[in-house]
């Protein structure tokens, strides 16, 4: 066949003059090159596709472990099926840090619980039962605000504070009041006895609140601001989990200017005198016997009148 063309096409050549010549010498080579190209890019695709589809087809129906293969045959033993959730029992061993979490975030959420209800300022004389006594939900100080705070963690600081008021009465800022007896109406609503208080049982941290400091500041925290001497603290508030943009903590507070409790002021709007953690570790076991004293588990001082008459009630 390829002499036969080629006898042919030199008859054409012979024949051909001028620009006819010229146009088939031109096209008669390069259609037979392409042909031959285009030949080949099709056994190559062809091969390339037939490698490809072996390939597929051992992976998907032919897959060996190899380990079953140098085991001379052997089986690959089953896997193993995955094992049921099982929740933890109920009095598994708590870490000794956890507890400052759960309590922290107990008294943040009974603080924000607070905020959403509205408390306004009421700072007067109240009769209350003893222990977990308390005036109208919607009413009090910053101090009746860190007392239902705490008692949102089961702790109450009624009875901690009257307990160790009677059993160490000389931690506590007595010259202050007329009244020296214990009153489980007031005792726990004066700053100054939560002050001494913390100053006793609480963790005490680092108050700065420059930019390295910021981090110690935890949700769930206390915080005391003093004004004036800076002898004794004038407001407390806690530590709330919104932040500024500036990293610096919101605090959930009741003071007496603003009439409402809020959570709206940063922990930097007042001098800070102290900051504070919570520990139940640390504090006293409440309702222990107090050696050589008597329990006192009664209202002293009566009335409202009665009371106002020898003590100021209760601080901002």
């Amino acid at each position: 066949m390829g002499r036969g063309w080629g006898k042919g096409w030199g008859k054409q050549r012979a024949m051909l003059r001028g620009p006819a010549r010229h146009t088939l010498l031109s096209k008669g080579p390069r259609r037979r090159r392409k042909r031959r190209r285009s030949e080949a890019w099709g056994w190559a695709v062809g091969v390339s596709a037939a490698i490809g589809i072996g390939i597929y087809w051992y992976i998907v129906f032919g897959v060996v472990d190899p380990a079953h293969e140098r085991q001379g045959g052997a089986p690959p033993p089953p896997r193993a099926a995955a094992p049921d959730v099982v929740s933890a029992p109920a009095d598994t061993h708590t870490p000794a840090a956890e507890p400052f979490d759960v309590v922290r975030e107990a008294i943040v959420n009974t603080a924000k619980g607070m905020v959403a209800r509205g408390v306004r300022w009421d700072g007067g004389y109240h009769v209350m039962r003893y222990p977990g006594g308390d005036l109208s939900p919607d009413a009090g100080t910053s101090v009746d605000v860190l007392v239902r705070a705490l008692r949102g963690a089961n702790i109450d600081l009624q009875q901690l504070i009257h307990e160790d008021r009677v059993a160490n009465p000389e931690h506590y800022p007595l010259h202050r009041w007329r009244r020296k007896t214990p009153d489980t109406n007031i005792d726990h609503r004066r700053l100054a006895n939560v002050w001494a208080f913390f100053n006793r049982y609480a963790v005490r941290l680092d108050a700065s609140t420059s930019r390295d400091s910021l981090t110690s500041w935890k949700p769930g925290d206390v915080v005391f601001w003093g004004e004036g001497r800076m002898d004794l603290p004038t407001h407390v508030g806690i530590i709330s989990d919104r932040k500024s943009p500036a990293g610096v903590p919101y605090v959930i507070d009741l003071h007496k200017d603003d009439g409402v409790i809020s959570d709206a002021r940063l922990v930097t709007d007042r001098p800070i005198m102290g900051h504070y953690r919570v520990s139940v570790e640390r504090l006293p076991e409440p309702g222990a016997p107090i050696p050589g004293r008597p329990r006192i588990d009664g209202e002293a001082g009566g009335t409202a009148r009665g009371a106002a008459a020898g003590d100021r009630g209760a601080q901002r």
